[in-house]
């Protein structure tokens, strides 16, 4: 059910606190609380300059992701969108909400990945390794966390300025340091896996129940398969600035 008279953070954490997790334990798989919660979750490759989007399918929420995306964009994309499907934003549409919506989603989703506390003791010490290493922990991108500290007077906002221009210098705003695992919301996939692997389909049959083309189908299972292996990175190098006021 929708929440009401809540703000992003608020409602973040009643659902952490629903789902028994305590400030400082992470979010497995965003994909995993959406599924489990009901909602229908899809990737979709598209040209568009759309990584994520909600939706109302008749009674069914909806959530559809762009694969191909790095994975904390992926989990904050998944967190945003299923901060539409909480606050009711697909079911209730009214016009010039629009701006507030997107504001209070991201702010559901970056409260549901890293509570204010872990937020606070991400910032300690003033470390980028440390930083990084939350990020790594809690599948939140530095930019996320940056955002955040500012907003929330975490960080000095002369501080922030300084970091995210050392982000654009080492092209940090399009490709960070740190890995977070890919999310893939690819049970449509397995659950066509399942079936021709086991012999209860055959690809003819499941490209006859599902309304997609044979090869289509194939291509999808395939590419839910990943990749086998990671291209290696580049960084700029040099010392980082300090982490101080």
């Amino acid at each position: 059910q929708g929440v009401r008279a809540a703000t992003g953070a608020q409602a973040a954490q009643q659902l952490r606190r629903d789902l028994r997790l305590g400030d400082h334990e992470p979010i497995q798989s965003v994909v995993d609380v959406l599924e489990k919660a009901g909602i229908r979750v899809m990737e979709l490759r598209t040209r568009l300059a759309v990584d994520a989007m909600a939706g109302q399918l008749g009674d069914e929420d909806v959530v559809v992701l762009k694969p191909d995306v790095p994975g904390d964009r992926t989990r904050l994309n998944a967190a945003h969108e299923l901060g539409h499907v909480v606050f009711r934003d697909c079911a209730e549409l009214r016009a010039g909400d629009a701006g507030e919506q997107e504001r209070r989603a991201f702010e559901f989703a970056s409260h549901f990945l890293l509570t204010r506390r872990m937020l606070k003791e991400a910032f300690q010490g003033r470390s980028m390794v440390r930083l990084v290493q939350f990020k790594e922990r809690y599948g939140i991108s530095l930019a996320a966390m940056v955002y955040r500290a500012q907003a929330e007077a975490v960080l000095p906002k002369s501080l922030a300025k300084r970091l995210w221009i050392e982000f654009s210098r080492r092209g940090w705003r399009s490709r960070e340091p740190g890995q977070v695992a890919e999310e893939r919301a690819t049970r449509f996939e397995q659950i066509i896996d399942a079936a021709i692997l086991s012999g209860r389909l055959s690809w003819h049959q499941a490209a006859a129940v599902t309304g997609m083309r044979e090869d289509e189908l194939r291509d999808r299972v395939e590419e839910a398969l990943g990749p086998t292996h990671q291209p290696s990175t580049q960084r700029k190098g040099g010392p980082f600035p300090k982490l101080a006021d």
